[in-house]
């Protein structure tokens, strides 16, 4: 249970907060004296200073220094003291150019909308899709590009477009009768139903060989799509927080972003909610992003797939601005998508 504060120390503790997160100096009580609304003395301040550090919100780094927010700290400001911020309007026009290009392939559009709030948020962002579109098939099409290469073009019911050359000997008139075969038998069937036993009464023996190609390249292609995708961007950006100074830490750092299971071992439990969420320091599970704060908006629907964009940085994070930046982004991430459809 939360610790009830009077008004004062509530201004206090968010007036600390909002501070350190500028500066990145400890807060004493001297520098926040007579601003803010604080017209108690300094030997007051530090009382208060006192009183919420023995609650557990502020802690000092060393016996003569200010105080820094603890994660609880941070936990009551975003909950109940930062209140409720607006996206500058120029922000929102970087974004919207960004993300109203249109485009092709869901991970294009991931790359956009992480590339872009990484810029405009100074952190580093990552899209996770945890969850595939819902695909069906439309139509493919095999088209002979020598005597053993054969270009595989693949389009779904929801409008995405994938292709890859396929290594096998086949005729003009094998692949064009392939190509209609499935084209009529298919059409309206979602992807993960086409296996082999769909379509063991459909090829004859001469086929066979070529039907088990085109099938192994499909159930690969799924296979790739339900795993879930992970995409970071803008990770040097960290190098311009005080925290991340040190190119040890660092490149520690870089590994945790390079091991991408862990990171979707994070996203995963995140995108367990439908809403925005803030995941503060100890609350990550995993112990190596103890230090981290993430900011996670869900994106997508049943046509496009669904997950979340993120922005990753210290516990000393800018929330005010970055909660309303990941909103705003997730939310036209989802809406390019659907209109692309």
């Amino acid at each position: 249970m939360e610790e009830p504060l009077d008004q004062k120390k509530e201004l206090l503790l968010k007036v600390v907060i909002s501070q350190y997160i500028q500066t990145a100096f400890p807060v004493a009580s001297l520098s926040i004296e007579g601003h803010y609304g604080l017209d108690s003395s300094s030997a007051t301040l530090r009382n208060w200073m006192s009183d919420l550090e023995q609650f557990g919100y502020l802690k000092q780094p060393h016996p003569s220094s200010g105080r820094i927010p603890t994660d609880k700290g941070y936990r009551r400001y975003v909950d109940w003291l930062m209140g409720k911020k607006h996206l500058p309007a120029r922000e929102r026009k970087l974004i919207s150019k960004e993300l109203d290009k249109g485009f092709d392939e869901i991970e294009e559009a991931l790359k956009a909308a992480a590339r872009i709030v990484s810029h405009i948020g100074g952190y580093a962002t990552a899209a996770f899709q945890f969850a595939a579109p819902a695909l069906t098939f439309k139509k493919i099409e095999l088209v002979p590009l020598d005597d053993q290469k054969v270009l595989y073009v693949l389009l779904t019911e929801n409008g995405f477009v994938f292709d890859r050359v396929i290594e096998i000997e086949a005729s003009h008139e094998k692949l064009e009768f392939l190509s209609n075969l499935l084209n009529d038998q298919c059409r309206g069937v979602p992807l993960d139903q086409i296996n082999a036993r769909f379509l063991e009464d459909l090829a004859d023996e001469m086929l066979s060989e070529l039907m088990s190609r085109v099938l192994k390249v499909i159930s690969q292609f799924l296979e790739k799509e339900n795993r879930g995708k992970i995409l970071v961007e803008g990770t040097n950006q960290l190098l311009k927080q005080p925290e991340f100074q040190n190119i040890d830490r660092f490149k520690t750092l870089m590994e945790y972003f390079d091991q991408g299971d862990r990171l979707i071992k994070i996203f995963e439990k995140i995108s367990s909610n439908s809403n925005l969420n803030i995941v503060i320091g100890d609350e990550n599970p995993l112990k190596e992003f103890h230090e981290f704060s993430v900011i996670a908006s869900p994106f997508g629907g049943p046509q496009i797939g669904y997950g979340v964009l993120a922005v990753v940085g210290p516990t000393r994070m800018d929330y005010p601005h970055v909660v309303p930046l990941v909103e705003y982004a997730s939310n036209l991430v989802s809406r390019s998508l659907n209109q692309a459809l």
